[in-house]
């Protein structure tokens, strides 16, 4: 009798039934299972506190939490959780979003061509954010950005990516003229 396997879909990227389950979304999937499992059947207004609460009680957790709230805000189809998990995740950072930044990065440079479309809105609402707040390595990650940018291809996705590149250094000028090698 023969059973057809079928792989878990992905939450974070595009997959096929021939494809394995890629290492860094099941990685990330289990902390986000984590932050849930801490997470459950508390409500939404003392959530913050808890995971600070708990952070600080066990301070080995802090990375597993945060990349559980990225997972979190890339997954997560409704935007005002999205804007929920961005508030704990302000809570728990305790490296200037610098873990944050370093996931992002892995997304962008090796990730992005697989990454779901709701996932590059989401990494590209959260490139804001730390734009927005001047945080370290971010330039890094639009840097990464850029070089996903196909020239001569007038794909939707494609050019989706230039226009919200464009529009993210139109947003934040100041933020670009202080580094020029980002689009240098």
């Amino acid at each position: 009798m023969d059973v057809e396997r079928v792989a878990p879909a992905s939450a974070l990227f595009e997959t096929s039934v021939i494809d394995a389950r890629d290492k860094l979304d099941v990685a990330w999937e289990g902390r986000h299972r984590f932050l849930n499992d801490i997470l459950r059947n508390v409500p939404v207004a003392e959530r913050a506190k808890l995971l600070v609460s708990h952070v600080a009680l066990s301070p080995g957790s802090s990375s597993d939490i945060v990349t559980g709230l990225v997972y979190a805000i890339l997954t997560d189809d409704a935007s005002c959780s999205a804007e929920a998990f961005m508030q704990q995740l302000q809570a728990v950072v305790r490296d200037d979003f610098a873990l944050v930044c370093s996931h992002l990065l892995v997304l962008a440079a090796d990730k992005f061509p697989r990454l779901k479309l709701s996932c590059r809105q989401k990494l590209l609402w959260l490139l804001d954010f730390l734009v927005a707040s001047n945080i370290a390595k971010v330039d890094l990650v639009c840097m990464a950005l850029f070089r996903q940018i196909v020239g001569g291809d007038v794909s939707k996705p494609n050019l989706w990516l230039v226009e919200a590149m464009v529009q993210l250094c139109n947003t934040h000028r100041s933020w670009l003229y202080a580094r020029p090698q980002v689009v240098a």
